[in-house]
């Protein structure tokens, strides 16, 4: 009967050691200051900045042929839209000239 007693007693302590609260962790001084530079530190940066070129180029291509798009559709709508052919062949062309 002892150690049943002793085993719930040391159980009880154990759940209450458990349950407490323990302090907040305390920052580190080093946690403010900047990283350490490393071996690849140069190789990162130049992978930014070929990423940053390349978003670049992507728009610029972009531009590019949305303008020339916009060219073809116009081409074809001045071809096909723009002008009629008259409905009589022997017909004279319409000349608007003025007379002096």
């Amino acid at each position: 009967m002892r150690i049943w007693i002793s085993a719930l007693i040391l159980a009880m302590a154990m759940a209450a050691a458990g349950c407490g609260s323990s302090p907040p962790p305390q920052s580190n001084a080093n946690d403010d200051k900047a990283p350490t530079p490393t071996v690849f530190d140069d190789t990162l940066r130049t992978i930014d900045k070929a990423k940053a070129s390349q978003a670049l180029q992507e728009n610029r291509v972009n531009d590019l042929n949305r303008q020339l798009d916009a060219q073809e559709d116009g081409d074809k709508q001045g071809a096909a839209g723009g002008t009629t052919p008259p409905s009589d062949p022997n017909a004279a062309p319409n000349t608007d000239q003025q007379s002096k």
